[in-house]
């Protein structure tokens, strides 16, 4: 179920967009405008990668164990935590990540170093991976990973982000009375 809201909140923000733009359209040319935004429309734009990504065979929801780019993906850690990699660039990093991981032996693996050889290994190597990741708890992998100097970051939970130091250091999150 997605989260309530998730519609209203997108159309607030693209109408603040629209609005501003219009007003220094006005300031610029002296001409105004008419501002609109449907939840129809602010749907399609915030679920723009999955339907671009729908026109070229991909089907949503996506299974995990199932991702055609392993490295972009999330894997359950010991504690029972998400670590969501994040290393787009497959073939430039996929001998530093295995290595990382701790099976180094697939780094030169013609099978599995080259993203357009994977095919259907990708459901493999996503088991290899996951057996990895769920032997270390997430801060654990969040030291390897930087060590590494490898992108990836722990799924965090909504009750964590409200406790998160950077979050209240940039003003994101607010007391108010």
């Amino acid at each position: 179920v997605p989260v309530q809201g998730f519609g209203d909140h997108q159309c607030g923000m693209y109408l603040a967009g629209g609005i501003c733009a219009a007003l220094y359209n006005k300031l610029r040319t002296g001409k105004g405008e008419k501002v609109t935004v449907g939840l129809y429309q602010a749907a399609i734009y915030a679920m723009g990668i999955m339907i671009t990504s729908a026109n070229y065979g991909n089907s949503y929801p996506v299974s995990r164990k199932e991702v055609r780019q392993p490295l972009l993906n999330t894997y359950l850690t010991k504690d029972n935590r998400c670590l969501m990699v994040a290393v787009a660039e497959y073939d430039k990093y996929f001998a530093k990540f295995v290595e990382a991981i701790g099976i180094p032996e697939l780094g030169n693996d013609e099978n599995y170093c080259k993203l357009v050889n994977l095919g259907s290994k990708n459901v493999e190597l996503i088991e290899m991976i996951s057996k990895q990741i769920e032997q270390k708890n997430i801060d654990e992998w969040l030291e390897i990973f930087a060590n590494a100097d490898l992108p990836c970051e722990k799924a965090y939970l909504w009750e964590e982000i409200l406790e998160d130091e950077q979050a209240w250091a940039n003003g994101y999150l607010r007391k108010v009375k």
